[in-house]
């Protein structure tokens, strides 16, 4: 086994957070995690972690819903870039 950390010892800041979401408001959403991971930044956060249906909540309308274009994850790559942050979305 090869030990990267030289010896070091490494922390990983993790933090788990479930926004107010704003049912079937994708935009509204993606909003407050912006404010929130913005709010973080100064902090050393790792790992943010989001709960199942973050953007849009659970809803049987798929027309509102749906993703057909990868958007989540385009957005969650920019803010990744952005606040060079790993971001877990359920």
């Amino acid at each position: 086994m090869v030990d990267l950390t030289e010896g070091k010892k490494l922390n990983m800041k993790i933090e788990l957070y479930q926004m107010n979401i704003q049912w079937e408001d994708k935009e509204r959403n993606y909003n407050h995690l912006l404010e929130k991971l913005s709010e973080i930044k100064n902090r050393e956060i790792n790992l943010f972690l989001l709960t199942e249906m973050s953007f849009t909540g659970f809803s049987m309308n798929t027309e509102v819903i749906k993703e057909s274009n990868m958007e989540i994850i385009s957005r969650m790559s920019d803010y990744i870039k952005k606040y060079n942050i790993a971001i877990g979305i359920g």
